[in-house]
Order: C-alpha cells, then structure tokens, then sequence
C-alpha cells in the first residue's frame, strides 16, 4: 500500500509517522480540491455538483477509512466509517 511505503521512507529519513489528521487533509487536498478548481466558483451548489461525481478507490482514496471515497444526496462518504470511538 502507498501509505505504509510512504511511512516506511519517512521513518528510513528521520521523519515521524504520518497522522491520521494528515492523511485526511492529503486526501482532502488530492481529491476534493481538483474538483472544486473545475467548479470555478464558491457557490456551494456548484461545489457540491463538482464533487458529487466522485467514486474512486485508488490512490489517495484508498488512504480513507473504508478504500473508497463517494459522496451520497446527503454529501457524506457512503463508504467512511468510524476508525475509533472513544
């Protein structure tokens, strides 16, 4: 898996792990973001139509909770889980 290749190089280099935050926000960044540029616009309705296609389970998506990443009518991940509950 890319995530434990990454942690391993980062290890290998003094680095410390990657956080869960962290992951989040690559992911956040690697796949929201490219979608929300095509939108061109801060309008929320265009945001979220830009986003609402996406179905993917590669790449940075397979770092999600659940390996997948596609937004259902409510604009969550149908396939996210919980990681932990406290």
């Amino acid at each position: 898996m890319e995530t434990s290749r990454s942690q391993a190089s980062a290890k290998r280099n003094g680095r410390r792990d990657f956080l869960a935050r962290s992951a989040g926000v690559v992911l956040a960044t690697g796949i929201a973001l490219p979608r929300m540029a095509r939108a061109a616009s801060t309008d929320p309705q265009k945001v979220r139509d830009a986003l609402a296609p996406i179905d993917v389970s590669t790449g940075y998506a397979a770092m999600c909770p659940g390996g997948k990443v596609k937004f259902g009518p409510d604009g969550k991940n149908i396939y996210a889980h919980p990681v932990g509950v406290q």
